[in-house]
């Protein structure tokens, strides 16, 4: 074989070990973190240049990806006073070879502005990883858009009354609203799942996940069913049937402080956004551009679901929510949540995960330094922070990823669903776990599989 021949090879080679999830050039450390991407999937690169880009050409149709390429199902749950969400739930995936096993199921609530879509490719890299780490199970996940947001909002445009609701976003009805979803699915799943169908031995394990102002409504829907005092109104009663199964809440770079300190500039910020786009490329990429989101692989599912026609005369899109209609509600959203969040009793696990940030507020400091939460700061490597927490902190310097905005869990879905699996893996009382595998067989095993080589 010549030079060129084996320079060619090797090369081929080089690339289809990348593929895997395999880089021979890096510490044990950062290959364990190696990015496990699917299609043309990546997260946030290290410059603009090397973010995987839709061609500006797609048709829209093609930019949208569709919510079943991630989920199972996407049922619609209506209360009692016809108000309807949309959901969306992937499966979780059991072996009945494991008797130990249970399943586990992510229950996220994103935050406003957004949609549940948001958590689409964090949820579809949590099975992926699960897969590739060798844990028994694979992971489910839930999540809806919550009151005013995505489909949620456009089913009920339609009726005056249900339209009026789409715009009440006070806490204290997004608790109500998080409480009647969560009871609704947890009985729907317990129920049809002959796994689970015999209250005796029925269990779970479920972990909230809430960005932004999602982190806040879970945080204080835990916080009043701990105290569990006749002043809390029914409404605001988890099933205790299934509250049980709760094991952990993560909250995604949310601080309280931070978040009311910026509401001052939220009025500034919405008069600056666009009335409308001409197309979802068009929204992909001022999204992009103005940093509030750099994987435009995660945008592809996340911005559709946010943007609707303008009409049938004009072309082009607009935000499907307008969020000045909710002002009066904002400070609501985040006073006392950093006491509320450590105040959760510690049956519940908690973990705080935020993005080039460690400013704490004072209850954050206090909780963090007495153990009472785990905290993840994911931050670009070329940011020169001083570490001022305790060392049950972690942090990771992420060195192939220059750029993280508010949106964690989109754009390094990758390392959050490795931290995320970590996180459930210490909190679960062991029944979460990996496989006993042997690493040298297991590369052989794909690389053969890869290159269609039999046994």
């Amino acid at each position: 074989m010549s030079d060129f021949q084996k320079c060619i090879f090797q090369s081929k080679l080089k690339q289809a070990e990348q593929k895997l999830g395999f880089n021979f050039n890096e510490s044990l450390e950062e290959e364990n973190d190696a990015v496990y991407n699917h299609d043309d999937d990546s997260e946030a690169s290290s410059s603009k240049s090397e973010v995987p880009k839709a061609k500006s050409s797609f048709e829209d149709e093609k930019i949208r990806l569709s919510w079943g390429k991630v989920f199972d199902n996407n049922d619609i749950y209506c209360n009692s006073e016809g108000y309807c969400f949309q959901t969306y739930f992937r499966k979780p995936v059991l072996h009945n070879n494991n008797a130990d096993e249970c399943p586990v199921i992510f229950i996220a609530h994103h935050g406003a502005g957004s949609s549940g879509l948001t958590f689409a490719n964090l949820a579809s890299c949590i099975a992926d990883k699960s897969n590739s780490l060798h844990y028994f199970t694979n992971p489910g996940f839930f999540t809806f858009d919550m009151r005013g947001h995505g489909n949620t909002n456009l089913i009920n445009r339609n009726n005056e009354k249900l339209n009026a609701m789409n715009y009440d976003l006070s806490i204290d009805q997004l608790q109500k609203d998080f409480i009647f979803i969560f009871n609704h699915f947890v009985k729907r799943y317990l129920k049809s799942n002959t796994a689970l169908s015999n209250s005796d031995s029925a269990r779970c394990s479920l972990f909230f996940l809430g960005h932004s102002l999602g982190g806040a409504v879970l945080t204080k829907v835990l916080y009043k069913y701990s105290k569990k005092t006749e002043e809390v109104s029914s409404e605001f009663h988890l099933d205790p049937q299934y509250a049980k199964f709760i094991k952990g809440l993560t909250m995604v770079d949310i601080v309280e402080e931070t978040a009311i300190r910026a509401l001052d500039s939220m009025d500034s910020y919405l008069n600056s956004i666009p009335q409308s786009f001409q197309s979802l490329q068009d929204a992909i990429d001022w999204h992009v551009s103005h940093q509030l989101i750099y994987n435009r692989y995660s945008c592809r599912y996340s911005i559709p679901p946010i943007l609707t026609p303008l009409n049938t005369k004009q072309s082009g899109y607009k935000f499907i929510i307008d969020l000045k209609k909710t002002e009066q509600y904002w400070h609501d959203w985040f006073v006392g949540l950093s006491s509320e969040f450590i105040s959760i009793p510690s049956s519940v696990s908690k973990l705080l995960v935020l993005a080039n940030n460690d400013l704490l507020d004072k209850n954050l400091i206090i909780g963090q330094m007495q153990g009472k939460y785990q905290l993840i700061v994911f931050r670009s490597s070329d940011l020169k922070l001083e570490n001022i927490m305790s060392t049950t902190t972690t942090t990771i310097s992420l060195k192939d990823c220059k750029e993280i905005s508010h949106f964690i869990q989109e754009d390094i879905p990758n390392k959050f669903a490795i931290s995320l699996l970590e996180y459930v893996e210490r909190n679960d009382n062991g029944s979460f776990h990996k496989k006993e595998s042997n690493p040298q067989l297991d590369l052989i095993n794909r690389l053969n599989q890869k290159w269609n080589v039999k046994n």
